[in-house]
């Protein structure tokens, strides 16, 4: 996944400056009304008119490795619960997308990077819930739901 930053990005995060970017994730899914919009900070921040809630998660931007998928690991805290009644009910946040942003604090409504993501392999504990983003492997799976094979029709073989 190629990522072209604008020069005010490059020139903010200079080794000089040493300003970090925010990172936004909004979880999109069939069950979610609205999308869950959280940015790892600790005050909320509106980007292109939606509003972002500070919340404590960790996050690798996916990974650009040639002839493999993109992945990138995703760590959340599991305050309150509402994560893990949401992740209960769509049957471990099957189906979700996550999209991930960066923008500069002082620049909100430009987008440095954004790429939308399935989430993969979910699991939680006590205190976090644990995912990794990605695509699932489509091409990979087989074309057909019943294949015939000697060892599954063998009166036609």
């Amino acid at each position: 996944m190629s990522k072209a930053y604008t020069n005010h990005f490059k020139e903010r995060t200079g080794s000089t400056s040493g300003e970090e970017p925010v990172y936004l994730l909004e979880i999109l899914h069939a069950q979610l009304e609205v999308p869950i919009r959280v940015v790892r900070d600790v005050e909320n921040i509106i980007s292109n008119g939606e509003t972002y809630l500070a919340f404590a998660f960790e996050i690798a931007l996916p990974d650009d490795i040639e002839n493999q998928m993109p992945r990138a690991p995703v760590r959340m805290d599991n305050v309150g619960g509402e994560l893990t009644a949401w992740l209960e009910a769509s049957q471990g946040g099957r189906g979700s997308q996550v999209r991930i942003m960066q923008v500069m604090r002082d620049t909100p409504d430009v987008l440095e990077f954004d790429a939308t993501l399935d989430l993969l392999n979910v699991r939680r504990d006590g205190a976090f819930v644990y995912g990794e983003l990605g695509y699932e492997d489509t091409l990979s799976l087989p074309a057909l739901a019943v294949t015939q094979r000697p060892d599954v029709q063998p009166g036609i073989f």
